[in-house]
């Protein structure tokens, strides 16, 4: 599984070069039933693939952010799972935007 944060609204691809320079803090922590960590990852948003930052995902007028650190996660149904984001250091130039998490399969992902 890879971890998804949906943005909504998404205003197409003007909005995105905006969003990919934001200097927002995004942290997030998955946790498993055992309290053992998942995923942990933290960062700005950016260009590229690299595992130091949350990369921005376009599609069908629909946009996500994914880090590496919480890509292709072998989860479990049986398992319960704790998922915390935290956001920090908002960026002045941040648009009015909601952030949901979801998690896609990874072999339905893909840059």
């Amino acid at each position: 599984m890879t971890l998804l944060l949906e943005v909504e609204p998404f205003n197409g691809a003007s909005e995105s070069q905006l969003l990919t320079h934001l200097r927002t803090t995004i942290e997030v922590k998955l946790v498993n039933h055992a309290g053992r960590t998942v995923c942990q990852p933290a960062g700005s948003p950016g260009e590229g693939i690299g595992n130091d930052h949350w990369v921005l995902r376009m599609g069908g007028g629909e946009a996500a952010f994914w880090h590496e650190g919480c890509a292709e996660m072998k989860l479990k149904r049986s398992e319960s799972y704790t998922l915390t984001i935290r956001i920090r250091d908002v960026d002045p130039k941040t648009p009015k935007i909601r952030i949901h998490a979801s998690f896609e399969r990874s072999d339905d992902f893909g840059p």
